[in-house]
């Protein structure tokens, strides 16, 4: 069963729990707290996003390789925001959302400023080098990689983005900078390539409990499913899926594909779950 199911916290990870005067793994450290943090460690944001990787790490689902990454984003005010990588334990291998997808995501969902420093526990693969290359903010991204810092350029020479495919603009904090209707979060789907945006929004009792957004990206592989990053939210806000009745699949008339199928093989694949699908084309 896909639920919240992690191994057992390491001493490290309660340690920094009990340092964060929290039982509950973060999906994110607001901005005041963070410097209040940088002040009491006398670390800078990047040193102080190392030393909780461990806590993202933990957020991992990981049936197929075993291998746990956290990723820590850091928007310009200081605020971090947690990410994992998510596996699926059925399907082929690229049933998976990579760390930093997961954690650039919930930075954007949370409607975080500017993009100033990425923070992982493993090198970033060429698939997730490419899917940060998006991001307008990508150019002045700093990349810290154990203890050694690196701009995204050294780590992406000679790349290809979306100007290469007429689009001036790629992913940036503005899309999500207003989110208060279905409307606005299917505008915050970025899909220029395809012109099929979507959004899923896990309910439970009619209420909202997360939502997701489908990102492109130019090289059209690293464009990130918003059913896994669905799955990625409810994770790192310590749920599982048994905390879900309703998933809603939101869509354009137009649409040349849609992911209410990708959904519905994964409750193909647990059937204990009682979930239903709504698809709402708008």
């Amino acid at each position: 069963m896909f639920t919240n199911s992690s191994k057992p916290l390491t001493a490290e990870q309660i340690s920094l729990l009990t340092m964060l005067g929290s039982d509950k793994l973060p999906e994110y450290i607001p901005a005041a707290k963070s410097a209040a943090l940088c002040k009491e460690l006398q670390l800078e944001p990047e040193a102080l996003a190392q030393k909780l990787l461990p806590l993202a790490a933990a957020h991992a689902v990981v049936p197929r390789s075993d291998f746990y990454v956290g990723a820590i984003v850091i928007d310009d005010n200081g605020a971090l925001y947690f990410g994992a990588n998510l596996e699926l334990e059925y399907g082929p291998l690229t049933n998976a959302l990579h760390a930093e997808q997961a954690a650039l995501f919930n930075a954007l969902r949370h409607q975080c400023s500017s993009l100033k420093s990425l923070v992982v526990n493993a090198a970033p693969c060429g698939y997730c080098r490419q899917f940060i290359n998006e991001f307008s903010d990508a150019a002045h991204l700093q990349v810290r990689v154990n203890h050694q810092q690196f701009s995204f350029e050294q780590l992406l020479p000679y790349s290809f983005g979306p100007k290469d495919l007429g689009q001036e603009q790629g992913i940036n904090v503005e899309r999500f900078s207003e989110l208060t209707s279905r409307q606005h979060q299917l505008s915050a789907s970025y899909a220029p390539y395809s012109s099929s945006p979507s959004i899923l929004v896990a309910k439970a009792k009619g209420q909202d409990l997360v939502w997701s957004a489908y990102l492109e990206n130019a090289a059209f592989s690293p464009s990130v499913s918003p059913f896994l990053l669905l799955l990625s939210q409810i994770k790192l806000q310590g749920l599982s899926m048994e905390n879900v009745d309703t998933i809603e699949v939101h869509e354009n008339t137009n649409a040349d594909f849609s992911f209410a199928p990708e959904l519905q093989l994964f409750l193909n694949h647990y059937p204990n779950l009682n979930i239903s699908v709504n698809l709402l084309v708008e």
